[in-house]
């Protein structure tokens, strides 16, 4: 099933207009987005790796969490759905996760193929998540000097 999205103008205000995922990237039109950071707690950052089915970036290593937002949901539903699928940590309602902070929001426009631009407005946080309080196993670290 394609995910349906609220169509936003340039300026972050939803149009009104509710189109497919495939839609709404063919057309090239605004729609909303989380980028979660995950910081464990040695302060090291949480990486994916992409799968190689993806469209956008297959293979390649990506910020901890990331997901659109669908018709009807806020950045904080999205956020926590989001969390839960990718790194497995469920958040109740009503309880924190151990440090969350919003940063910004920013626009970004990326032309990946003729048929594919991406204009996302995209919700940019950091949470701050203790592995062993919340059984994150990772399966591999890479360490640089």
């Amino acid at each position: 099933m394609n995910e349906m999205f609220d169509v936003l103008d340039e300026n972050g205000i939803p149009t009104g207009e509710v189109v497919s995922r495939d839609e709404v990237h063919k057309r090239g039109l605004w729609h909303e987005c989380v980028h979660i950071c995950i910081i464990n707690s040695k302060n090291e950052i949480l990486l994916q790796r992409r799968s190689c089915e993806k469209e956008k970036y297959p293979d390649l290593w990506d910020i901890s969490v990331a997901g659109h937002l669908t018709t009807g949901a806020f950045a904080m539903d999205a956020l926590f759905l989001e969390i839960m699928e990718e790194v497995g940590v469920i958040v109740p309602k009503g309880v924190k996760i151990d440090e969350l902070r919003h940063l910004k929001t920013y626009r970004v426009i990326e032309h990946i193929r003729d048929d594919y631009i991406d204009k996302e407005f995209r919700n940019l946080f950091i949470a701050h998540i203790d592995e062993k309080k919340h059984n994150i196993v990772l399966q591999f670290s890479v360490y640089y000097n």
